[in-house]
């Protein structure tokens, strides 16, 4: 090859050892090209080579080659992620079905030229930029240095060019007095696992002084989004104690897990959360949303702290709710939508068939005059005999201390059974009988809530059997 070129291997699991699937490419639109043009990498071709490169895992678990890549038309070097599962795809555009997307232009062609190194953190996905002068300069002259697009600088790129954020210029250049010693000031930024911080070197443009730098990328350290907790029923901002409340924001977790539904646990993945200092239970967790169980210790009427820690990268800044509840008591029928996004309530329908008018589906299917059913609701309250926090109700459902109203379309039906569900902590459910006088309108126009201790749930969609003429 006229550069070393890379080979791209697969992980045969069954076979306990790697196998080979492609080398190179070949550069079929690199500057200066000296092939065939036929994206096979052959002896004497420009190949793909990737020095100064790296690679890095997003949050889907896709793997990529990070590193510069250089065009004729334009004259340009672009940073660039290649997917690695592409084969011998792998350059070409993501437009055109390939792997190759171009996240941003570091350089177009002109009297300057830049060298850049790429690092990508382990754990986490986010890798470091840094571009640098490769033309030594006399330390006497004072003229002003020729400028390229993003010469001397350092971004952090999230993902697969989810965003790129600049950092720093670190104006750092080569000066013929420093002879070999030059390549330190070469900003070879890497970047720690967690994605939080970026060490460098740097001159400052001063021969004969090299620093290293340490700098916070803002990235990593988990943080709340404004007004992101929410009632995980249907998505309030009002919950109470003993609730499944969804946190919305960005690095809650260096990983995607669900936990076992039926005895939650309080840290998953390092992330811990607490609520009024009290630890939360967690049922999923991925980088940007926690699903927890609210502690039924939580304090009412004032303010409540919630604080996201991860034991590898710290604490985020507390979001605080506003009290917004003055009873133990505040509930939410669980709440699903379709293409219209129309919320509709989670029912059960007595052979287990989901609630909901279908067409050539088997597995759900409107409600029946007279016919019982299973509603799903969050934040009911005490149940005797109580269960911990975390805990999976057994087969025998626990019951609601206080009585549950639940209408339809504005007539009270016949509630049976109230109290948490078995087998998922936190869930509640209510079986009820669509009493035969219930009104039926139209699908989409029939509605269900329930009341309990005086405070009304949100109103959602059932779907109801027309009446027989």
């Amino acid at each position: 090859m006229a550069n070393p070129s890379i080979g791209a291997f697969s992980v045969n699991e069954a076979a306990s050892k790697l196998d080979f699937e492609f080398r190179g490419p070949e550069l079929t639109d690199r500057l200066n090209g000296n092939g065939n043009l036929d994206g096979v990498c052959d002896p004497g071709e420009d190949c793909l080579n990737a020095r100064h490169s790296d690679v890095f895992e997003d949050e889907a678990g896709v793997q990529y080659l990070v590193t510069d890549y250089e065009t004729e038309t334009p004259c340009a070097r672009s940073l660039v992620t290649l997917q690695l599962n592409k084969g011998p795809d792998i350059l070409k555009l993501v437009e055109t079905g390939g792997g190759r997307k171009i996240v941003m232009t570091t350089f177009r062609c002109g009297d300057a030229w830049s060298d850049d190194h790429i690092g990508c953190a382990k754990s986490a996905p986010f890798c470091v930029l840094s571009t640098n002068y490769i033309t030594q300069r006399d330390p006497k002259d004072n003229s002003p240095s020729k400028r390229a697009p993003h010469l001397s600088e350092l971004f952090v790129m999230h993902g697969n060019g989810l965003e790129i954020r600049r950092i720093a210029q670190t104006r750092s250049i080569p000066f013929t007095d420093e002879g070999t010693h030059a390549y330190w000031s070469l900003a070879r930024a890497a970047i720690s696992n967690d994605g939080r911080m970026v060490v460098a070197d740097s001159n400052f443009g001063v021969s004969n002084d090299f620093h290293v730098l340490l700098i916070q990328t803002g990235f990593g350290s988990p943080i709340i989004a404004n007004a992101g907790v929410l009632n995980a029923a249907d998505g309030d901002q009002r919950f109470s104690p003993g609730s499944m409340v969804s946190i919305y924001g960005t690095s809650l977790a260096g990983c995607t897990k669900k936990t076992d539904a039926s005895a939650l646990a309080n840290n998953v993945c390092g992330t811990a959360i607490t609520v009024a200092g009290m630890p939360a239970l967690l049922y999923y967790i991925d980088p940007s949303q926690a699903n927890v169980l609210v502690p039924t210790a939580t304090p009412l009427a004032q303010d409540i702290p919630v604080i996201v820690t991860r034991t590898d990268t710290g604490a985020s800044p507390p979001q605080v709710v506003p009290a917004s509840f003055a009873s133990s008591i505040f509930p939410a029928i669980f709440t699903y939508a379709l293409d219209d996004d129309v919320p509709r309530a989670l029912i059960q329908n007595s052979d287990k068939t989901l609630n909901v008018l279908s067409v050539n589906d088997t597995s759900r299917r409107p409600l029946q005059l007279g016919e019982n059913a299973v509603l799903f609701a969050n934040g009911l309250g005490a149940t005797t005999p109580s269960v911990p926090d975390g805990k999976a109700a057994q087969a025998t459902s626990p019951a609601l201390t206080g009585p549950v109203s639940l209408f339809v379309n504005n007539l009270q039906q016949k509630v049976s059974l109230s109290g948490l569900a078995p087998g998922i902590a936190g869930l509640y459910q209510v079986t009820f009988s669509l009493d035969p006088l219930t009104p039926v309108h139209s699908d989409g126009q029939n509605t269900v809530w329930i009341t309990i201790a005086g405070v009304e749930s949100n109103r959602a969609q059932i779907s109801l059997a027309p009446k027989n003429p």
